[in-house]
């Protein structure tokens, strides 16, 4: 009977060891998994301060420039004024403080609009809109009544080329992509715009004969904060806080759309925005569908000197 009770005995204490051993291996493998979740952490801690850090300095760098040409022009107008300076050079400056300021504006509008793709509180409105009109009246906004005058080719008689979007969204991803054009190509060059209508899609291209983008950096153009390396500016102000085409795409693929990229180096870049043309072909997938053009309307700008 005792043998029998040891032999219990030593079999209850076993099975207590081997439950301590399993719950000893559970409790190092849950602090291993914490350390490790801890060392994530810490690691998405000290990336998201190093972008926070990096925002700030591109952020710092880029408003001080506009804020420097600000107070310099100030400075010469209130002299000016003083001399009793001719009319023509006091518009020159306040025309100069108007640029500065709008960089400034369009830097805050950047950061504003960043936030709210972060925060998902990025919002479109949809509506009925002509294309063609739209993209004459961005060409007009960014020419801003300036030489060159955009030479125009297209199909009369042709029935407009519409798509329900959020025109000033559309517009500001419009401008962008002519304003990344035009920075990136040197003087002498044509940017070409055209529109094209497709099965259930419309297509606007900004073609450049531009410095284009390295293949290894064209899957990384879309990035918050992304520059291209050695990019040199060839005309107009220097680089921005690399928002722009992050804004871009959001605002493309908020309309159900796809922005492209084709790109080589020292040949030039061509971005196309890809919309459907309603609620209704949103849900059809593009990629699917014959990409035959049925009608293309086509804007040309050539930049002859440097501003």
């Amino acid at each position: 009977y005792r043998a029998l009770q040891t032999r219990q005995l030593r079999q209850s204490v076993h099975a207590q060891q081997l439950a301590l051993e399993q719950h000893a291996s559970s409790l190092a493998q849950q602090v291993d998994e914490r350390t490790q979740d801890l060392m994530r952490s810490n690691a998405e801690l000290a990336a998201a301060n190093d972008a926070k850090e990096l925002m700030l300095r591109m952020v710092s760098h880029e408003l001080a420039g506009p804020i420097s040409s600000l107070k310099g022009m100030q400075q010469l107008t209130s002299r000016r004024l003083q001399r009793d300076a001719p009319r023509d050079q006091i518009e020159q400056a306040f025309q100069l403080m108007a640029r500065s300021l709008a960089r400034i504006e369009r830097l805050i509008q950047d950061l504003h609009d960043a936030a709210h793709i972060q925060t998902q509180r990025f919002l479109v409105t949809y509506k009925p809109c002509n294309l063609e009109e739209l993209c004459q009246q961005v060409l007009s906004e960014f020419t801003n009544g300036d030489a060159p005058t955009p030479t125009y080719q297209g199909v009369p008689g042709a029935s407009p080329i519409s798509a329900e979007v959020d025109p000033q969204r559309i517009s500001q991803v419009l401008l962008n992509l002519l304003s990344n054009a035009r920075k990136y190509s040197p003087p002498n060059t044509p940017i070409i715009v055209q529109l094209q209508q497709q099965a259930v899609a419309v297509a606007i291209k900004v073609c450049d004969q531009g410095i284009g983008i390295p293949s290894s950096a064209l899957n990384r153009i879309y990035d918050q904060f992304y520059q291209v390396p050695e990019s040199e500016v060839q005309t107009g102000p220097a680089n921005g806080l690399g928002l722009g085409l992050y804004i871009a795409n959001a605002i493309v693929k908020q309309h159900h759309g796809q922005l492209q990229v084709e790109s080589i180096v020292n040949e030039g870049t061509t971005l196309t925005v890809v919309l459907p043309v309603s609620a209704e072909s949103a849900l059809v997938d593009i990629d699917a569908q014959p990409s035959t053009t049925s009608s293309c309307l086509t804007w040309a700008l050539t930049y002859t000197h440097l501003s």
